[in-house]
């Protein structure tokens, strides 16, 4: 009887968890989200932008080792040696001190050294123009890095606007789908008095039918939507989300730095947009280590001193007046001579990796013109389509509320209501299309911004062909 009663305590303990997990779940609270906490989540949630800022650390990195081989070396160093047999053993026997080398220094058992090198190039023109490819390296990855940051820009404020164009498009069929609902009741009432005819009520729940699908395909449209922006912010992709940002208005909560061109237009110019820029360093930098590798041939000067102080104590450690010092100054000239033809073809890989640089810099300027086109067309069909969609929602709305005061009137047919809730629908979601095409120009401005450019300014444009 016992294990009875345990049955059903278990029984009812397993039915109730998923009811409770389900009451967790619907009274979870949606995060309210404007769209400057958006961008601010974004960028330590993307693995994108982490990779590039990888790259901008590893280029400052490679700049700090170019930079030393211009740069003077200094090193201290200290050794102890014990020596346990010795050649010298043979010639010097040891005293009753255990000094076995006669009073000179070869052949001591103990040998103390301190000292510092340092070196200096003098002359050495491919190590100068090797940190010069290298510095214009470093400032095509932070090209790289802010163009990132601009694409994470874009990207989250795409997602942020085209879910909320899902979730008022949902909205529209919601409402329509509650407007013929409505009218389906209306017209029912009217054919059970006489009113309505058996066919204006067929149409009528015909239209109520047509329209579920749009619902649950909206309704799945939102649920895409509000997964991606999820995705890009970090979050779990059924976060329940309030996006506090309107559709087609500009933004009036302060976003972070590296945002603020989303609610405005910048500059589009050819080469202020991010591709050219980091094309032009690109360039610049392959200028560079094609004269470093040309350089190679000539001779190297490097200027090198030691200094040391060296004791030889007949007991462990040394004494005071033990050390005697050591000091030299050297100059070496390093000549190549010849190389086997390996020099030659590093001078033509080079001139090759120079001449792609090139092409990429006139590919991405032919592509910059076009996007700047583009995006110039782009933002004025936005703002008519915008400016043009106000007045014809207005209109849809009171030509809709008409249509229906004369259809309950019984003065319009059920053809003529059914067009005006189909007018006032494609006005809508025209008008919600518009405001999300809007914004997205807007935040593709960014892109080739002012703010978004990096610290250095780009190198003067190279127009010269390429060299054969």
């Amino acid at each position: 009887m016992m294990r009875f009663w345990f049955f059903l305590l278990a029984l009812g303990v397993a039915a109730s968890a998923p009811l409770a997990a389900q009451s967790t779940t619907l009274a979870q609270p949606k995060r309210a989200l404007t769209l400057a906490a958006a961008l601010n989540l974004a960028e330590p949630a993307s693995e994108t932008l982490l990779l590039a800022r990888a790259a901008e650390l590893r280029a400052d990195g490679r700049y700090d080792q170019a930079r030393a081989t211009v740069l003077p070396t200094v090193n201290g160093f200290s050794t102890y040696t014990r020596i346990i047999e010795t050649q010298f053993s043979r010639f010097f026997q040891p005293d009753t001190t255990g000094n076995s080398g006669g009073g000179l220094p070869f052949g001591q058992p103990n040998t103390w050294a301190f000292g510092l090198t340092a070196s200096q190039t003098l002359f050495n023109l491919g190590a100068i123009q090797g940190l010069r490819s290298v510095k214009a390296t470093r400032s095509q990855s932070r090209v790289d890095f802010s163009a990132q940051r601009a694409q994470i820009v874009l990207d989250v404020t795409r997602a942020y606007f085209d879910a909320l164009l899902a979730e008022r498009l949902l909205d529209i069929a919601d409402s329509t789908l509650a407007q013929t609902e409505r009218t389906l009741a209306n017209v029912t009432v009217g054919r059970d008095v006489g009113t309505q005819s058996e066919f204006d009520r067929l149409r009528t729940e015909v239209a109520r039918d047509n329209q579920k699908p749009v619902v649950l395909q909206r309704r799945t449209q939102r649920i895409v939507a509000f997964a991606k922006l999820a995705q890009l912010l970090g979050f779990p992709s059924r976060e329940p989300l309030q996006l506090v940002t309107p559709l087609g208005e500009q933004p009036t909560d302060a976003l972070p730095a590296f945002a603020q061109a989303v609610a405005e237009r910048g500059d589009t110019t050819v080469d202020g947009r991010a591709p050219v820029r980091s094309a032009q360093f690109a360039l610049a930098a392959q200028d560079a280590a094609l004269k470093a590798t040309e350089q190679q041939r000539l001779p190297k000067l490097t200027l090198s001193s030691t200094y040391q102080q060296y004791a030889y104590p007949t007991r462990t450690f040394p004494g005071n007046g033990d050390f005697v010092a050591d000091w030299f100054v050297q100059a070496r000239l390093d000549v190549p001579l010849f190389s086997g033809g390996t020099q030659r073809g590093n001078v033509r890989l080079a001139r090759a990796t120079r001449d792609e640089a090139y092409a990429r810099l006139r590919t991405a300027r032919e592509t910059a013109e076009r996007e700047r086109l583009d995006f110039d067309s782009q933002l004025e069909a936005a703002e008519a389509l915008w400016d043009a969609s106000r007045t014809s929602v207005v209109q849809a709305r009171k030509a809709y509320a008409i249509a229906e005061v004369r259809f309950t009137e019984g003065i319009s047919t059920q053809t003529e209501l059914a067009d005006s809730r189909l007018q006032l629908q494609q006005s809508e979601a025209n008008r919600a299309q518009a405001a999300r095409d809007l914004q997205i120009p807007r935040g593709s401005a960014c892109c080739s911004s002012p703010n978004c450019r990096s610290i250095r300014p780009a190198p003067r444009q190279v127009r010269r062909r390429p060299r054969r």
